[in-house]
């Protein structure tokens, strides 16, 4: 298993779809997604409010809030699908900061430890769009052509 010590963001911008995933969750055993697509929204980040059986709510948090709780990975696939609007409650989080405001009622959530941060993206699909604020907050980006190249980059790596 590989190892985090210090914060740490990897992008992997595969040109086959389905692969960058598949290497986060081989890699770690505790993986947060937040699925990207065109509806993704800052209640898929932070958390919302769900019924109970009895009829009450609860705030439950979602993938950003628990990878910052939880010491987990936290994996943004098809992070350039999702609106830059979205995205920005992402930013105080994966920029150093660790911090996130917006979660229940303005609820400020502070990360103890650095969150290692991946985002999977795929080059030329339509609408995805990689802005300077989200390319910004990945501190390696690796472009890997195949498959057969992702298996390559896991093995270097160590995972």
């Amino acid at each position: 298993m590989h190892e985090v010590t210090a914060e740490t963001s990897l992008q992997v911008m595969p040109e086959v779809p389905v692969q960058a995933p598949s290497l986060v969750e081989a890699a770690f055993e505790d993986v947060m997604t937040v699925a990207g697509d065109g509806d993704t929204t800052v209640a898929d980040f932070v958390g919302e409010y769900t019924q109970r059986p009895d009829g009450s709510y609860e705030f439950v948090h979602a993938p950003l809030i628990r990878a910052m709780t939880e010491g987990a990975v936290l994996l943004i696939d098809d992070a350039t699908l999702i609106s830059a609007q979205v995205l920005a409650v992402a930013y105080t989080a994966m920029d150093g900061r660790r911090v996130v405001v917006k979660a229940q009622k303005g609820e400020v959530i502070k990360s103890g430890r650095r969150v290692l941060r991946v985002g999977g993206t795929t080059p030329g699909v339509y609408g995805a769009v990689l802005t300077e604020a989200l390319s910004s907050r990945f501190s390696v980006q690796i472009h890997v052509g195949t498959s057969s190249g992702l298996r390559d980059l896991a093995v270097s790596a160590g995972w």
